[in-house]
């Protein structure tokens, strides 16, 4: 039986990066092959909650290109926000963690050097790469780079599937990265049709689109991974917003005053944050946020109790592209907020609601929010979207693992 390891963000506290991982491995499993996460935590982990360690904390600032004062003060910030939620913080991560022992095979071994991950990948015959944000230049910089495979693998096959950039162009001190080190690739196919034509251009290579895992896998396996009888839901109804900033509350603030209705919200702004700020603006836009600084949270939830409050929601509304694709996978009334500091990396988000007929549902300070709430989704055509996409993505990840 033909073995793959799979290299991905598995180990982040996250609940996109953690189901996408888990469709994917399920579908390889389903497939027939024997495959796994291979087990590898590079200084990427730095970016990950349970990481409270000031030197640690200092080096995140500095490696993302903070200036040492800002780096610092946000260092300091974020490990005393860690010391006065340590509680909730350790049953998160006891929850992910329980979700990768249960739901994702992991390879035994734990690799933190580029050098060790070259050794592993030699165990199997295929290296896969996806999906998520693990081509991102941010990102490939806390893990040597090891996402590009940057080594030579002899009879080892490389696969790029369903990978995401995470920025809305390539900055030119990529490109010559780009090129040398998935020259040897045998399949590359992005998340996002917005790099298709550079990364071509760049490679001399036929870039593929696919679609994110989450959308292969579909609904009815999601629902596998739910942990019903763990929710006890607060509300009959009510509107969840999963945040992954802070910035995008005012926003929200007003679809949430429109449809009147009580609010569960992902990242509530903390003491710290709501009176300790470098930016005035960031403190005003908290100060609005007044429905969403009084929502509960459910920042540490399981991935399996994220789905349930996501299924049972009225209506949900996300910066998030996970957020987003869960949304349209469970048939929510939903809207995907970009804001001015996401928009950046807000392709995938435009990417995916254009390939699904969905543009409309994105919003922007600029757009007339009734206009989008007062139009339904017809989800009979979405669906038959997904079908499309779904079965050519399956074909082409069929033709690359048989090369």
């Amino acid at each position: 039986m033909t073995k793959i390891g799979i290299l991905t963000f598995h180990w982040a506290n996250n609940f996109g990066a953690i189901i996408q991982a888990w469709s994917l491995n399920k579908l390889l499993i389903n497939m027939g092959y024997e495959a796994e996460v291979i087990n590898f935590l590079p200084n990427l982990h730095l970016i990950n909650e349970q990481i409270v360690k000031p030197w640690q904390l200092a080096l995140k600032y500095r490696i993302q290109g903070y200036p040492l004062a800002k780096g610092t003060y946000f260092s300091i910030r974020e490990a005393t926000e860690y010391i006065l939620d340590l509680n909730n913080k350790v049953r998160k991560n006891h929850s992910f963690d329980n979700f990768r022992k249960h739901y994702i095979k992991v390879s035994s071994r734990t690799i933190n050097k580029i050098e060790e991950l070259k050794r592993e990948c030699l165990k199997y015959d295929i290296c896969l790469i996806g999906s998520d944000q693990v081509w991102n230049p941010r990102f490939l910089r806390f893990s040597d780079y090891a996402y590009l495979l940057p080594f030579n693998l002899e009879g080892v096959k490389k696969i790029a599937f369903s990978v995401s950039l995470g920025v809305s162009s390539i900055p030119p001190a990529m490109v010559k990265l780009y090129k040398t080190a998935i020259s040897d690739f045998s399949f590359i196919s992005l998340r996002e049709k917005t790099h298709l034509s550079a990364l071509s251009s760049i490679t001399g290579k036929r870039i593929y689109h696919t679609v994110d895992p989450t959308l292969l896998v579909g609904r009815e396996f999601l629902e596998t991974i739910m942990n019903k009888k763990d929710v006890l839901l607060p509300y009959d109804e009510y509107i969840l917003v999963y945040n992954l900033t802070l910035s995008m509350l005012p926003l929200a603030e007003k679809i949430v005053h429109m449809l009147k209705l009580p609010v569960i919200v992902y990242k509530r702004p903390s003491l710290i944050e709501q009176k300790l700020t470098f930016s005035k603006r960031l403190r005003y836009e908290l100060t609005l946020s007044q429905h969403l600084k009084k929502a509960l949270s459910f920042s540490f939830a399981s991935p399996g109790e994220f789905l349930v409050l996501l299924k049972n929601a009225k209506f949900m509304i996300t910066n998030s592209y996970h957020g987003t694709v869960l949304s349209i996978l469970f048939k929510k009334p939903f809207i995907s907020i970009v804001d001015e500091l996401t928009i950046k990396q807000a392709s995938r988000i435009f990417d995916l609601l254009e390939l699904l007929g969905l543009r409309e549902r994105l919003f922007v300070s600029k757009k007339k929010t009734l206009e989008i709430m007062n139009k339904p989704i017809d989800y009979d055509h979405v669906t038959s979207l997904i079908s499309n996409a779904r079965r050519e993505s399956l074909e082409l990840l069929k033709i690359a693992l048989r090369g």
